[in-house]
This record gives C-alpha cells, structure tokens and sequence, in this order.
C-alpha cells in the first residue's frame, strides 16, 4: 500500500512539474509552439519513382512553413531544385554537380540561398564561369544518389561531382530497402558480389525491413502518446534533445541517430568507391564532404564517424572535406528547433567548399 501511494506521489509530482514548465514555454519560449501552420507536408513536392523511390514533381512549386521559417520552394522541369539548367554544357563553362539530401536540397531557406547556388555566386562575382547543379532530395541516402548521378547527374557533363555525406543517417539510410514509409533501392552483399535489390522500385508501399530493424536502446515509444506530445506540448519539443543527450552521457545510446550497423558502414564505404570509380571512368573529378551533426558541432556528440570515414578515405585515396571545423562550437549555422542549417549555415558552408575548390 505504501509502495502504490508513493509511486503515486512520484507520477503526480512529474505531472505537476511538467506541467509548469509547459506554462513557462508556452509564455516565454513561443519558438518551441507546435503550431507550424503546414500548408504543405515536405513530401508533397515528391512523387513514387520507380529508380529511387520517390522524387521531386516536375514544375512544382509550394510552401513549407514551421515554427521557424516560412519558405517557397521551386522544382523546375528537370524536376530539381531551383534555377533550370540544359543538359548540354555552353562552351568555355565548368560545372559541378551536388549531391546530397535534405542539406542539399536546402531544407528551411530559399532557392537563392542554398549553399549551391551562393557557390555558383561566389564563382561567378570572381570571374569563373562555373555552374552549380543542386541535385538534393529530401531523405536521400547514398545509394540513391548514386543512382542519380548514374542515371541523371552525368547528362549534365560535371567537372565536379560532390557528394554531401550527412553524418548523422545516411549510413542507417544505406541500410535498408524501406524509408519514411517508402519503398527504395539498396545494396547488398551477396557471395562476395555487391548487388542492388528492390530495382525497380515497387510502387505498393510494403515495408522491407534490412539491417537497421532495431530501434535505438533507451527511448520509449508508445506512439499515441508520443504523436500527441508532438502535436501539443512545448515543453516535449525542448526536452527531446536533452532526453537524447542524457542517454548517450549515460551510455545507453550511441548516438542521437540510432545508430548505425557494421553492415551499414561497409555497404556506404562499398557505394563511395563505386562513386569514385564511376567518376574516374568518365573523367570527372569527384569529392565527398562530410556533414556534421547539430550535437557534434555542440560536442556532446563523438566524431567516430568521421575518424571512420578519414581513414576509409586516406586508405582508398577518396577526396573529402571535413564541414566540423566550420560548425564547431557555432549555434548560429543551424536552426534551433530543426536540425538543419539556416541561411547564414548555407553562406558559410559555400564560402568553405569555395575556398577549397577555387
């Protein structure tokens, strides 16, 4: 009896504090609300593909608005973002052709102020004639593009390719053949061949579960639950990182993304030579640029996957910038609630890759 009366303390005292820290964001943190006002969800500017899944509408433009900006999107008829470019190269011109996902693509700023137009910018107020093609897709992994390149990036005849790598998921997106309710393609190992499956993409939506099928240790997911905190509580939405930092301090997760498979790293490092190698058989000259996670610019989050990555590169003579310099100890390059980087991220980010590649 006295057990049950003091769990039952103990659950009305965390409901009572929760519930003044609610008060206390909701009157002096309005950021954190969770109204977002959505006119359109991100996905509404996608459609099923059967080469990669899903992939932007052609001559499609909409708004993504949440708590932290309000942004129109173009998709062209090449079905890319922003300005349209012709798949035959002007003379005299050189080009550079960007992969990558949702950081690519320029998720919360404008057309104009993605990192791969301010670059082409950059070139071009210098005197170089060089073009930018933002080939960024929402929720991209690695084997997606490259597939996109394959299919579609070389038609543009780059000088350079650059492949954005996102720390923080793409290995878990290499991983499985299933991803934001979406069937795609992946690699496999198979008898020591390297195989991709589920190609062409089947258009009914049946989960594929593949390597990454747990989810990270320590987080309790009851579902109604947790969507309604989602929908409804500021305080849940300042709480979710820190919930996240406390468990890894504490060792139960090793990283913020959930992780990621020894399967899943040998299948990226497996795509990056394949990469690499198609761009040499065509005279291309290609780059990897690792993409640092908000909570590893903040260091409470470990750098293994770049150590990792260094290595890999160094031992296969891949080229690779590292983007962590650049985001380390800054709280001013990301959004604060969403994890990507804001307009003075994506300057920051072209004025680097500039540096390096002028």
């Amino acid at each position: 009896m006295k057990l049950l009366k003091n769990i039952i303390l103990l659950v009305a005292a965390i409901s009572i504090s929760f519930l003044v820290l609610e008060g206390v964001f909701r009157i002096c943190f309005p950021i954190y609300s969770t109204n977002t006002k959505n006119k359109h969800k991100n996905d509404d500017f996608n459609e099923y593909n059967s080469e990669y899944g899903w992939f932007h509408k052609r001559n499609f433009s909409t708004w993504i608005e949440t708590q932290e900006y309000s942004t129109e999107v173009f998709i062209n008829g090449k079905a890319l973002r922003g300005k349209e470019y012709s798949y035959e190269k002007p003379k005299h011109t050189k080009r550079i052709v960007v992969l990558g996902d949702s950081f690519v693509f320029g998720s919360g700023v404008e057309d104009d102020e993605t990192f791969s137009y301010k670059l082409e910018s950059l070139f071009k107020s210098n005197g170089k004639d060089i073009e930018v093609i933002n080939m960024g897709v929402y929720g991209f992994g690695t084997d997606q593009e490259y597939l996109l390149l394959r299919e579609e990036g070389i038609r543009y005849s780059p000088d350079v390719v650059i492949c954005l790598f996102f720390v923080g998921n793409d290995i878990e997106n290499n991983s499985r053949g299933f991803e934001y309710s979406r069937n795609k393609p992946f690699f496999v190992f198979e008898n020591e061949n390297f195989i991709l499956k589920n190609y062409p993409v089947p258009e009914n939506v049946i989960e594929m579960h593949y390597q990454c099928d747990e989810g990270p240790k320590g987080r309790i997911n009851i579902p109604f639950i947790k969507k309604f905190l989602q929908n409804h509580s500021y305080a849940y939405i300042f709480l979710r990182l820190r919930y996240s930092y406390l468990l890894y301090k504490l060792g139960i997760r090793n990283s913020f993304g959930g992780g990621s498979s020894p399967e899943g790293w040998d299948i990226t490092k497996a795509i990056f030579l394949k990469m690499n190698d198609y761009c040499y058989k065509n005279k291309v000259k290609f780059l990897s640029v690792l993409a640092p996670t908000k909570e590893q610019a903040l260091s409470i989050e470990p750098l293994d996957i770049q150590k990792k990555f260094a290595v890999f590169a160094n031992e296969n003579g891949l080229n690779y910038l590292d983007l962590f310099p650049l985001f380390a100890h800054r709280k001013d390059l990301n959004f604060v609630i969403d994890p990507h980087w804001n307009k003075k991220g994506h300057e920051y980010v072209a004025k680097f890759l500039y540096e390096k590649l002028k």
